[in-house]
């Protein structure tokens, strides 16, 4: 299944919004002291961000504020969907422990169970993938792992072939080291065991149970509607740059 690097697409959601309400009756100080904190960190001819505050099901304050592409002068709006990249690993986990629920795996199981990677010198269990204590190294840290290979589209087997003949950097359950190998392993995992593609996984289990029609999976390079389709990043004190 086709993949794209750029932020790690097999965990992607477009929004973490369910339904809500209307917006309710904000004070206006308190209005004043949002839009204000929203100025602190964007400006309307730089790249933005969307902001809201709920409380229950009740919108209390939405804004946007900034562009959406630089370039071509588009502003974004509150119905802009953003990409929330590793947000969405807390979905993965939560995909792994419904399965489990349903006894379809165990996370002291062995991860060679499910996919074909090298046993190595300590045995990697799924809560080792979960909890990054794997040891093994993360995939985004290596030396290939640049712009030119950031925003391609790429198979889970091909993302697997640049780390799983890797020694560990530590025993399993040792240590503590944010790695996306590891959440790559359980998106396998997660098609394996379930008989669906994360996308569909993650809309049919996660998205749709949950209310959040306005949300979705996304593990390749399309646009989806509303999405700004640009990513920016931080150069220097008073620049900006395209992410690709």
């Amino acid at each position: 299944m086709p993949m794209n690097a750029t932020t790690l697409r097999h965990l992607l959601v477009a929004t973490l919004m369910a339904p809500l309400a209307a917006c309710a009756q904000l004070p206006a100080e308190q209005k004043t002291q949002l839009d204000a904190a929203v100025e602190e960190h964007f400006t309307a001819d730089a790249p933005g961000g969307v902001v809201l505050v709920a409380q229950g099901d009740k919108i209390l304050y939405q804004r946007a504020l900034g562009m959406a592409d630089v370039a071509a002068n588009k502003a974004l709006t509150t119905n802009s969907v953003l990409r929330i990249g590793s947000v969405t690993k807390q979905f993965t986990g939560v995909a792994i422990l419904q399965l489990a629920e349903q006894g379809k795996l165990k996370v002291t199981d062995e991860i060679q169970h499910y996919v074909d990677f090298p046993k190595k010198e300590h045995p990697i269990t799924i809560e080792h993938l979960v909890s990054h204590t794997s040891g093994i190294p993360n995939f985004t840290d290596l030396p290939g792992y640049n712009v030119d290979t950031y925003g391609k589209d790429i198979s889970i087997e091909a993302m697997l072939e640049q780390f799983k003949d890797l020694p560990l950097e530590f025993e399993p359950g040792s240590k503590w080291s944010y790695s996306n190998s590891g959440y790559i392993l359980l998106t396998a995992i997660i098609e394996k065991v379930s008989g669906l593609s994360w996308t569909d996984y993650a809309e049919q289990h996660l998205l749709r149970p949950a209310g959040m029609t306005a949300s979705s999976a996304s593990i390749d390079s399309a646009f989806l509607p509303n999405e700004p389709g640009l990513g920016y990043q931080p150069e220097g004190v008073a620049g900006c740059q395209l992410s690709l």
